[in-house]
Protein backbone atom coordinates (compact mmCIF):
# COMPACT_ATOMS: atom_id res chain seq x y z
CA UNK A 1 0.00 0.00 0.00
CA UNK A 2 1.25 3.44 -0.69
CA UNK A 3 0.79 6.26 1.98
CA UNK A 4 2.65 9.41 1.43
CA UNK A 5 5.37 8.33 -0.85
CA UNK A 6 6.08 5.55 1.89
CA UNK A 7 5.37 1.57 0.65
CA UNK A 8 3.35 0.11 3.66
CA UNK A 9 3.20 -3.45 4.18
CA UNK A 10 2.89 -6.53 6.56
CA UNK A 11 5.81 -7.81 7.93
CA UNK A 12 5.97 -11.10 10.49
CA UNK A 13 5.83 -8.82 13.72
CA UNK A 14 3.99 -5.78 12.89
CA UNK A 15 4.35 -3.52 9.25
CA UNK A 16 7.36 -2.19 7.30
CA UNK A 17 7.77 1.01 5.99
CA UNK A 18 10.19 2.10 3.27
CA UNK A 19 10.43 5.72 1.72
CA UNK A 20 9.66 5.50 -2.14
CA UNK A 21 11.79 8.94 -3.03
CA UNK A 22 14.93 9.48 -1.10
CA UNK A 23 16.16 7.03 1.07
CA UNK A 24 14.79 3.77 -0.89
CA UNK A 25 17.96 1.60 0.65
CA UNK A 26 16.42 2.60 4.49
CA UNK A 27 13.36 0.02 5.73
CA UNK A 28 11.01 0.91 9.25
CA UNK A 29 9.78 -1.62 10.90
CA UNK A 30 7.11 -0.99 13.72
CA UNK A 31 5.64 -3.53 16.18
CA UNK A 32 3.84 -4.27 19.38
CA UNK A 33 5.65 -6.49 21.88
CA UNK A 34 5.14 -7.53 25.84
CA UNK A 35 3.27 -4.02 26.46
CA UNK A 36 6.33 -2.24 24.00
CA UNK A 37 6.54 -0.43 20.96
CA UNK A 38 9.20 -1.33 18.88
CA UNK A 39 10.46 0.81 16.01
CA UNK A 40 13.25 -1.10 14.23
CA UNK A 41 16.07 0.68 11.28
CA UNK A 42 17.13 -1.85 9.24
CA UNK A 43 18.87 -1.53 5.67
CA UNK A 44 16.90 -3.45 3.23
CA UNK A 45 17.25 -6.44 3.19
CA UNK A 46 18.84 -7.23 5.94
CA UNK A 47 17.36 -8.54 9.08
CA UNK A 48 19.39 -7.36 12.18
CA UNK A 49 18.32 -3.69 12.80
CA UNK A 50 20.76 -0.94 12.24
CA UNK A 51 18.47 0.83 15.68
CA UNK A 52 16.01 -0.15 17.57
CA UNK A 53 13.59 2.30 19.67
CA UNK A 54 11.51 0.53 22.63
CA UNK A 55 9.09 2.87 23.87
CA UNK A 56 6.34 1.62 27.13
CA UNK A 57 3.09 1.48 26.21
CA UNK A 58 1.04 2.19 29.41
CA UNK A 59 -2.63 4.05 29.06
CA UNK A 60 -2.67 6.84 31.43
CA UNK A 61 -4.26 5.88 34.89
CA UNK A 62 -7.52 7.93 35.38
CA UNK A 63 -7.42 10.57 38.17
CA UNK A 64 -10.34 10.25 40.62
CA UNK A 65 -11.51 13.61 41.45
CA UNK A 66 -14.02 14.30 43.73
CA UNK A 67 -15.21 17.56 43.35
CA UNK A 68 -17.05 19.20 46.81
CA UNK A 69 -19.26 22.52 46.24
CA UNK A 70 -19.87 24.77 49.39
CA UNK A 71 -22.59 24.30 51.11
CA UNK A 72 -23.95 27.65 50.89
CA UNK A 73 -23.27 27.70 47.20
CA UNK A 74 -25.72 24.02 46.69
CA UNK A 75 -28.20 25.36 49.12
CA UNK A 76 -28.32 28.66 47.02
CA UNK A 77 -28.84 26.90 43.87
CA UNK A 78 -31.61 24.85 45.18
CA UNK A 79 -33.29 27.29 46.75
CA UNK A 80 -33.65 29.10 43.72
CA UNK A 81 -34.63 26.05 41.71
CA UNK A 82 -37.30 24.87 44.62
CA UNK A 83 -38.81 29.01 43.85
CA UNK A 84 -38.83 27.98 40.22
CA UNK A 85 -40.33 24.61 40.80
CA UNK A 86 -43.17 26.43 43.83
CA UNK A 87 -44.00 29.19 40.82
CA UNK A 88 -45.07 26.06 37.85
CA UNK A 89 -47.28 23.95 40.78
CA UNK A 90 -44.89 21.65 41.36
CA UNK A 91 -44.90 21.87 45.24
CA UNK A 92 -43.24 18.06 45.36
CA UNK A 93 -40.07 18.54 43.73
CA UNK A 94 -39.61 22.33 45.26
CA UNK A 95 -39.47 20.15 48.60
CA UNK A 96 -37.02 17.72 47.01
CA UNK A 97 -35.05 20.24 46.18
CA UNK A 98 -35.01 22.03 49.77
CA UNK A 99 -34.45 18.58 51.25
CA UNK A 100 -31.60 17.73 48.86
CA UNK A 101 -29.85 21.11 50.05
CA UNK A 102 -30.65 19.78 54.05
CA UNK A 103 -28.57 16.55 53.17
CA UNK A 104 -26.09 17.43 51.28
CA UNK A 105 -25.11 20.15 54.37
CA UNK A 106 -25.23 17.44 56.28
CA UNK A 107 -22.23 15.12 54.27
CA UNK A 108 -20.92 18.22 53.79
CA UNK A 109 -20.09 18.58 57.84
Amino acid sequence: MKVNSWSVVRSPAGISAKPLTQHNEIEVCVSIKKGKLHIGVHRDGQDTALRVFKVAIKPPKPKKRIIKHAPGAVRAINQWVAEQAFNKGNEHMMWLYLLSAEFYEGEAQ
